[in-house]
């Protein structure tokens, strides 16, 4: 469930203590630091290089 809910943040229950950015605020595009659910992605895309890789969840099981 969202607490808050704005064109440029949100907060979620699902991570306590953290703000989600929507990217378009920022002229530059940063680096990912994680990628979530690997498990369903496509066989034509590739891995998000230097990304750690999570199988589903945000921090749950790696790949």
């Amino acid at each position: 469930m969202w607490k808050i809910h704005s064109p440029i943040q949100s907060i979620a229950e699902a991570y306590p203590g953290k703000t989600i950015l929507k990217m378009g605020i920022f002229e530059k595009i940063m680096t990912p630091e994680w990628e979530s659910f690997v498990k369903d992605r496509h066989p034509w895309l590739p891995a998000l290089e230097g990304a750690v890789q999570f199988k589903s969840k945000s921090g749950g099981e790696k790949m």
